[in-house]
């Protein structure tokens, strides 16, 4: 479940999406069902034609209404999207999200890139160890 939201700062962006969603998993919905919380809540911010920022604060609908989520009140502006398979790399904190959290993104992305190296690494001993013991690879698995 999205909830697109047009504020100055993430801060208030997040705070203004999320409470949205908390109406929404609390029963602000068509069958008045009361959804469980689900982990992680993502706020993706997409810069908009007018050189201002769009964020959309994405909550997870638990497994057991992902068939048939109830319906939101319209007037919480919400919206289905569906997400493909993705990595995402979380940072675990409790409350409100606070401007100085922001600074651990780049640690997060230096330990994705750190990983990445390592990963990429891994595979290509392996794809060498293979080679030497005159073992071959299924193409479409390591290509």
């Amino acid at each position: 479940m999205s909830a697109p939201v047009k504020e100055i700062s993430f801060e208030k962006a997040t705070r203004s999406g999320f409470h949205r969603l908390y109406q929404y998993i609390h029963g602000a919905n068509t069958n008045s069902t009361r959804l469980s919380m689900t982990a992680p809540v993502l706020t993706s911010v997409i810069p908009d034609v007018h050189g201002g920022l769009q964020y959309i604060v994405r909550y997870y609908v638990s497994p057991k209404f992902q068939g048939v989520p109830p319906h939101p009140f319209t007037e919480l502006n919400l919206q289905f999207a569906k997400l493909g398979k993705r990595c995402i790399a979380v940072r675990k904190f409790s409350g409100a999200y606070k401007s100085r959290q922001w600074m651990s993104v780049d640690l997060i992305r230096k330990c994705i890139h750190d990983i990445a190296i390592v990963l990429l690494y891994v595979a290509r001993v392996r794809v060498l160890v293979l080679r030497l013991l005159n073992m071959s690879l299924p193409q479409a698995r390591y290509a």
